[in-house]
């Protein structure tokens, strides 16, 4: 097959069609050019890196390693810890164990998600992993198992573990492990031939809050809109957070720049795990986004 082919047979399939290639114990890995992807601008990105600052970083697309700096580095992911909860919430609103209009410690468990605790968006990023922590110790009996037997062994995050020093709520991870969950993101909370996360739930989550365009279940959006951070900060747009980059785009991201870039449109995902001192974590995100900009590009090119 031609790789010319191959590209009009994936743009007939269209946009949405992801492939059903998922990582098993191991990733597969292909060469970007037969993904669809310039290998120049992969390598580009994986060059510019930053090795006293960026500990690892992995780019996937179709379900496949398609460049890697030290994906198997392990850090901490601060935040990300967010998704991951809100994750294994949807799966025991599944389960019948709670729903969205259950109590938890501040509000509803929906207010929690949403991160509207006094009628409007409030975001706090501590607050909001150890309320979720306790919200599924309550309907669970225990989150850190629940979470563990629920996302991290059907998803295969073998080395994603409790922070042995910031307790339970938070974990310490690696990229190849982390683009796991970025490709959960990627195909709607389905992994395999199981739809992981339930529809009715992922379509709430990546639904954005009444009062941020940019924010769902504890997880951060790029819809067109007016939207908060949750800080003071020099937004490159009052209306979206990402100018220039798809509507669809997921974002997961956390203290010290760890972030997870999901497309499903292209079925591709990118992740970061390292460090910055800013405590403002957009600030990163956007250098981060600027750094991988041309890989997406050509990505939307090879469909």
């Amino acid at each position: 097959m031609s790789f010319r082919f191959l590209l009009v047979l994936l743009a007939l399939m269209g946009s949405h069609a992801y492939s059903e290639t998922y990582p098993d114990d191991l990733w597969l890995h292909a060469k970007p050019e037969l993904e669809g992807v310039n290998p120049k601008k992969i390598k580009k990105y994986l060059n510019s890196l930053n090795r006293f600052s960026t500990t690892c970083s992995v780019i996937v697309k179709n379900g496949k390693i398609i460049g890697n700096y030290r994906g198997h580095k392990e850090g901490r992911i601060f935040s990300i810890g967010k998704t991951i909860q809100s994750m294994a919430i949807g799966v025991a609103i599944d389960e019948d164990l709670l729903s969205l209009e259950s109590a938890g410690p501040v509000g509803t468990v929906r207010e929690h998600l949403q991160q509207n605790y006094t009628g409007q968006w409030d975001y706090e990023p501590i607050k909001g992993q150890l309320n979720a922590q306790e919200i599924l110790d309550d309907y669970t009996g225990d989150a850190e198992q629940y979470v563990k037997d629920r996302i991290f062994k059907r998803l295969k995050m073998k080395h994603t573990k409790p922070d042995p020093i910031l307790g339970n709520s938070f974990q310490t991870s690696s990229c190849l492990d982390i683009a796991r969950l970025g490709l959960l993101l990627a195909r709607g909370g389905k992994w395999q031939d199981q739809q992981l996360v339930p529809e009715s739930y992922w379509s709430e989550a990546i639904g954005p809050v009444s009062d941020n365009a940019a924010y769902g279940f504890l997880l951060w959006l790029n819809n067109d809109g007016e939207w908060s951070a949750g800080s003071e900060l020099k937004k490159r747009s009052e209306t979206k957070p990402i100018p220039g980059a798809p509507d669809d785009l997921i974002m997961a991201n956390g203290v010290g720049g760890q972030i997870i870039f999901a497309i499903p449109s292209l079925d591709l995902v990118i992740v970061r795990i390292g460090w910055d001192h800013r405590t403002e974590t957009m600030y990163r995100v956007w250098e981060t986004w600027d750094a991988v900009e041309g890989i997406v590009e050509s990505a939307k090119e090879g469909q």
